[in-house]
């Protein structure tokens, strides 16, 4: 079993999702399960977040952020 929160329950859902055989079950308490939406619904106080989200994983709003999630 794999139990996490946050961007660890993000993890556990695309470990989930990876290795299907590796875990019996996963439990997200909060995790996001689609970080497109998470992205383009991040709070203006969680800009310094959004700022390290989209160096991590792209900038939707970009060509470079949406080829890199294809």
């Amino acid at each position: 079993m794999n139990f996490r929160s946050l961007r660890e329950g993000y993890a556990t859902l695309v470990g989930l999702t990876r290795n299907p055989d590796t875990y019996a079950c996963g439990i997200d308490i909060v995790g996001p399960s689609n970080l497109e939406t998470l992205l383009r619904t991040v709070p203006p106080y969680w800009e310094a977040i959004r700022v390290r989200y989209h160096q991590a994983i792209g900038d939707l709003d970009t060509e470079e952020g949406t080829t890199a999630r294809s």
